[in-house]
């Protein structure tokens, strides 16, 4: 676990990697196969006719005798993440222990599905959008082009594999697809476009794929879920900022508003109440469990009406078939809940 090296004050907020950190040592600990392990270290013998489930007072412990001192402010933070991973089902609180502070006892015996195994986005519920937007920003790219004028043109997509980038269908036939290109790191670093082997779009749903010639970051344990009312939600996308010097990533909040409507077109699509501009169109829209409901989609309003308060998603189940059909399923993970 990541120390902290210099004394934070009791209300200053924790690195996210250290508190990422935490909650995977706190995931361990309170498990039931870690009872032999977590006795030896806190020096107590083993006795295998009695369980009592572990407090948080020897959490604490165990991180001092392991080397991961968790002293004065931090001790109060731990306590705090502790409550937090038995709010969003992570541990289950089980009791009390009969003396002492933080005698609150914990149990962790559900484990996890195994489609989020590999990463972190398990904790997107726990530690929120900071946690959700600092995993994703590495994967979505602008898509970058231009049209029969030569005009300069913009879309986003999602990199589901090290040489895939999803998007959405009109991102690839409005415009000729020069490249893709990575989230800076830096305001000020030059952004370099990866060059592009080949793009399609399938026919009919509104999603089309990217193949590049360079290797992007992937994320191990992005998985796919059908959207549901009032999820709340994260959109992902570089439309066009005004002045910027680089093709900038922003991200949106909002919620489902409706998770299943039928287009006259016959498509099926979702709405929700992120803002939308032209150039989110094929980045993904994000639940607050971390999971993604499917791509930011064209704008549903008719030229010259007043903007909605709401706009269009193509939903996971249409982007699952699309890719399908064009042998790529296997570059989506759908969520399973094994």
């Amino acid at each position: 676990m990541e120390e902290i090296d210099q004394p934070l004050q009791r209300h200053e907020p924790r690195p996210l990697s250290w508190l990422v950190d935490l909650a995977g040592e706190a995931l361990v600990f309170f498990s039931l196969g870690s009872r032999e392990r977590n006795l030896s270290a806190l020096g107590r013998p083993v006795d295998a006719s009695v369980y009592n489930p572990f407090s948080a007072m020897e959490f604490l412990l165990f991180l001092e005798k392991v080397g991961r001192a968790a002293t004065g402010g931090n001790a109060e933070a731990v306590i705090q993440l502790l409550a937090g991973m038995s709010r969003v089902g992570l541990l289950q609180a089980v009791g009390h222990t009969s003396q002492g502070m933080f005698n609150q006892t914990y149990v962790q015996s559900a484990g996890l599905p195994s489609s989020r195994q590999g990463g972190d986005l398990w904790l997107s519920e726990l530690l929120g959008p900071a946690l959700t937007i600092d995993r994703y920003r590495r994967v979505v790219v602008a898509v970058v082009g231009h049209d029969e004028n030569g005009d300069e043109h913009c879309g986003s997509g999602l990199v589901l594999g090290p040489r895939h980038v999803l998007t959405c269908g009109h991102v690839l036939t409005d415009m000729t697809v020069d490249g893709v290109l990575p989230p800076a790191s830096d305001p000020e670093a030059d952004q370099a476009v990866v060059s592009v082997a080949r793009y399609f779009a399938h026919n009919e749903a509104d999603v089309g794929v990217v193949e590049v010639e360079a290797d992007l970051d992937v994320l191990p344990d992005l998985v796919f879920r059908p959207p549901t009312w009032a999820d709340s939600v994260l959109t992902f996308g570089y439309p066009p900022v005004a002045l910027a010097s680089q093709t900038v990533l922003t991200v949106q909040s909002g919620e489902v508003v409706n998770p299943d409507v039928l287009s006259v077109f016959g498509s099926h699509t979702f709405l929700f109440s992120a803002m939308s501009q032209p150039g989110n169109s094929g980045g993904p829209i994000v639940a607050a469990d971390g999971r993604v409901l499917g791509l930011v989609a064209h704008d549903l309003q008719r030229q010259g009406e007043d903007k909605a308060g709401f706009f269009a998603g193509v939903p996971t189940q249409s982007v699952h078939s699309a890719l399908a059909s064009l042998g790529l399923g296997e570059l989506l993970k759908l969520e399973t809940w094994e």
